[in-house]
């Protein structure tokens, strides 16, 4: 049975409408005979129905593209409070700063997030482009509940250690492949419909057989 809770409010009035909605909902008893709604059940209610609402806005919107003429990141959320960038070829001064922009508006519009940076595929970066990311985190770090970051070919350097030591903590730089791609699993399921089927080398979940 539908509760009757439609909110056709623009955006700028939809935590109000939602409010009044919630509310509505618990006056006229919609959620259950003798049911109380206090105000944390109410704030609980809103938020599974914000959650659910962006948790389909991320399935159905691709990742982002960068590009120069030599080198790509691509960006975006990968599930809820999950953002993900890989890294291709050349990090170039001008990628690395839009790189930077797109990751200051998504914290524009969050409180907290985890971050996942892929340069497994990285050849080589500007000097200033680890610079200018190091601002861009030490700016909002409270924003940023865990930065994993899985290095490139040559592996964990002491340049690579500084560069973690820079960003402050919670940092995780790995060299395992696998490893990386269990972690972002973990912290963002809807992963694996999101990115490149064929870049991957964690297999897929085999369905457990039926009995």
């Amino acid at each position: 049975m539908s509760s009757g809770c439609f909110s056709p409010f623009r955006k700028g009035a939809l935590k109000n409408a939602e409010q009044l909605c919630w509310e509505s909902m618990a006056d006229r008893g919609s959620l259950g005979a003798g049911y109380h709604m206090g105000a944390r059940t109410l704030q609980n209610g809103k938020r599974r129905l914000l959650k659910g609402a962006g948790l389909r806005a991320i399935h159905h919107k691709p990742l982002e593209l960068l590009a120069d003429d030599e080198g790509s990141v691509t960006l975006g959320w990968v599930d809820a409070g999950v953002y993900y960038a890989r890294f291709i070829g050349v990090l170039s001064a001008s990628l690395s700063d839009r790189h930077n922009a797109h990751l200051q508006a998504a914290l524009d519009r969050t409180s907290a997030l985890h971050y996942f940076g892929d340069s497994r595929a990285l050849s080589t970066y500007d000097l200033g482009a680890r610079g200018a990311f190091v601002r861009t985190v030490r700016a909002r770090r409270s924003q940023f509940k865990s930065v994993v970051l899985l290095t490139w070919s040559q592996g964990i350097t002491p340049a690579t250690r500084a560069f973690a030591s820079a960003l402050g903590g919670p940092v995780d730089v790995l060299a395992d492949e696998l490893d990386f791609e269990r972690r972002l699993l973990d912290a963002a399921p809807l992963a694996r419909g999101k990115l490149d089927p064929n870049g991957w080398l964690l297999p897929p979940a085999q369905p457990r057989p039926a009995r």
